[in-house]
């Protein structure tokens, strides 16, 4: 996904292709999140139900994230959805440096902690 996003930013988003582009990879990042919240997310709340670190982690997690998540989200509302041109190349640019944040992030916070808690991560999400 986010070497499509990469790609895309070369792209003229006044055309629909790219419009219709936008949107797709939207669609995937929603199936994607949605199986996080399945694979990664639930496992790690019923072990933080046992366990304040694993609590700790999943909130600081969050509070961290919410941020770069909010920015990627909007930046698909504003250029998939919306009528919005205007800094498509630079707003493209961030939202790839957001994804591969976040992405890192959980490569580095969360699998691990998914790992120690017993629960093998899904390579769906991968």
């Amino acid at each position: 996904m986010a070497c499509d996003l990469h790609k895309l930013a070369q792209a003229d988003i006044t055309q629909a292709e790219t419009r219709a582009r936008v949107q797709a990879l939207y669609l995937r990042l929603r199936a994607h999140i949605d199986r996080e919240e399945v694979d990664l997310y639930q496992p790690l709340i019923r072990a933080g139900r046992q366990s304040r670190n694993v609590a700790n982690t999943l909130r600081i997690f969050a509070a961290d994230t919410a941020a770069l998540t909010t920015r990627v989200l909007r930046f698909f509302e504003a250029y998939g959805e919306g009528d919005k041109t205007s800094g498509f190349g630079d707003a493209c640019g961030q939202a790839l440096a957001d994804l591969r944040e976040r992405i890192r992030r959980e490569e580095q916070i969360l699998y691990p902690e998914l790992l120690r808690v017993g629960t093998p991560a899904s390579s769906s999400l991968k």
